[in-house]
This record gives structure tokens, C-alpha cells and sequence, in this order.
């Protein structure tokens, strides 16, 4: 998801430029549940759903920074939008989510990690979509995995344990025979004298 200055965003930014003034920092992503108007003349966060931190920023490019955050699984609202706080409380940038079909619910049982792109150049026609990764189905296949993995490892180790015993069981049986015979033999010999 791209984020794009806001009118505000750009306002700090032309006074930092021209006045020297430092942009207040980076704090947090929120988490629009709100309908904005399609002629809205300003951009802001209609309704506030969820607010985290911004958890880690990375440089893509000159004008391009990559934001990190985190929703827990016990959350449940719709998605319509996310916005870059600054810690002065200014909405940075914005963009709206998936407007042509009323955003994206997130519903309770499932947390979800995801990213968002800061950019200061206006291009439209880039778009990034995430999509939200359910923590608890992933627990549950690698718990699935693993156990299958024990099992299929404890079913080897018996096969191979049955087949070590057949295989002494035979030898044994195999050495009962010969000592029988032989038994059997020096009886014979024995009568002969």
C-alpha cells in the first residue's frame, strides 16, 4: 500500500525546507475505519480503529521508505485506510484501502504482520497490496508438520527395530535347528559305541 503526502505532510515538509524547522518525527500507523468522501478536499482519518507503532523503517530509495506494523489477533474492524502519524499528532500521509469493495475486514482469531510504502513522489499507477497471514493456521500446520514428522520418524525406527528382531528371531531359530541336529547327531554316535 502506497502512502502519500498529505496536504498537512507536505506543509511541514515546505516549512522544515524553508524555515529550517525540524519535521516532527515518524510515530505511528493508524488505522482508518471510516468512510472518507470521494471529493474530500483534505485527507484525514475519519475514524480511528487501531493505532501502532511504526515498528521499522527501511530506505527503498531517495523518495521511497518502507513502514512496518503490527495488528494482535484479538482485533476485529474494516480497514478503509491507513495513515503515517507524526508524534505531534499531524496525519503525514495516507491512502485510502481497497475503496472499490469497502475496504478489507480483519476479524478476530488471526494477528497479521504487514508493510506500507511512504513515498514522497505522487504516482498513481504504483500500487503494493499485502495480504494479512493468519498466525494461528500457521502454528497449526507447523505443529501439523511436525508431528507427522515424529511420527513418520518413530514408525521408521519400529520397522527397523521389528525388522532387527525378525532378523535375530530367525538366526535364533536358524541356531536351534543346527544345535537340535547336532544334539541328535552325537546321540547317534553316542549309541554307536
Amino acid at each position: 500500500m502506497l502512502l502519500i503526502p498529505t496536504p498537512q505532510g507536505q506543509a511541514l515538509e515546505t516549512n522544515a525546507l524553508i524555515n529550517g524547522e525540524p519535521l516532527p518525527k515518524l510515530a505511528s500507523l493508524v488505522i482508518d475505519g471510516g468512510v472518507l468522501p470521494e471529493n474530500a478536499d483534505t485527507v484525514q482519518v475519519i475514524q480511528e480503529v487501531y493505532r501502532t507503532d511504526a515498528i521499522a523503517f527501511e530506505r527503498i530509495s531517495e523518495g521511497v521508505t518502507k513502514i512496518y506494523g503490527e495488528v494482535p489477533p484479538d482485533e476485529e474492524f474494516r480497514i478503509r485506510g491507513i495513515g503515517l502519524m507524526m508524534e505531534d499528532g499531524t496525519l503525514y500521509a495516507y491512502a485510502r484501502y481497497q475503496p472499490q469493495v469497502d475496504g478489507f475486514f480483519k476479524g478476530k482469531g488471526f494477528a497479521f504482520s504487514f508493510f506500507v510504502l511512504h513515498s514522497r513522489e505522487q504516482n498513481t499507477e504504483l500500487t503494493f497490496t499485502y495480504s494479512p497471514l493468519d498466525i494461528t493456521a500457521i502454528a497449526e500446520q507447523i505443529a501439523t508438520e511436525a508431528k507427522t514428522g515424529i511420527d513418520l520418524h518413530i514408525q521408521s525406527y519400529f520397522i527397523a527395530t521389528t525388522q532387527l528382531i525378525s532378523g535375530l528371531s530367525r538366526d535364533l531359530c536358524g541356531l536351534q535347528k543346527t544345535t537340535n541336529r547336532l544334539q541328535k547327531q552325537l546321540k547317534l554316535r553316542a549309541g554307536d559305541h
